[in-house]
């Protein structure tokens, strides 16, 4: 963080707000670890007070159960303020709108569901609400198996009780 003005502005497509501890703290909040996780930087541009980077990334986020990849692409400038010699301003810019990004993360990153979680998320990811039903409908049927099963031994239960 050495090569960044104290108060740099930083912006991506959800937030912007100065400060590299800010930054620091948004860093650490970002939650759970990532793994296979993949930078490449595609282009690149100078100019006399800034660069441009053009990149795509992707990652699983192995924290969620259906464990989905985040993936993006886009750029990032940064600003420099050439008399002290730091960057003044951090801009990220998305090629899609962050929106369908994060719709992308409800879709498993395995082609074949191996667990529960993966099986919802799959059909999920493609707005088909039937299959979502049919992956629920087991979980729900037991659930209620069990509420019923309660309610009529409690029910039984009263039962002994008055007639005891």
């Amino acid at each position: 963080m050495a090569a960044y003005d104290p108060d740099c502005l930083f912006s991506d497509p959800f937030v912007s707000f100065r400060g590299t501890e800010r930054f620091k703290r948004n860093v650490a909040n970002l939650g759970a670890p990532l793994s296979d996780i993949r930078i490449d930087i595609v282009d690149w541009e100078e100019g006399p007070a800034c660069l441009t980077a053009r990149w795509r990334f992707s990652a699983l986020l192995p924290g969620l159960p259906w464990r989905p990849r985040l993936a993006a692409a886009g750029s990032t400038t940064h600003v420099l303020d050439l008399q002290r010699g730091r960057v003044v301003r951090h801009e990220e810019r998305w090629d899609l709108e962050p929106g369908r990004v994060l719709v992308r993360l409800l879709r498993p990153s395995a082609p074949v569901p191996s667990n529960r979680w993966e099986a919802l998320m799959m059909p999920l990811s493609r707005g088909d609400l039937p299959a979502c039903w049919e992956q629920l409908s087991p979980l729900l049927a037991a659930a209620a198996a069990g509420v019923l099963g309660l309610h009529a031994a409690a029910a039984w239960g009263a039962m002994w009780v008055r007639l005891g």
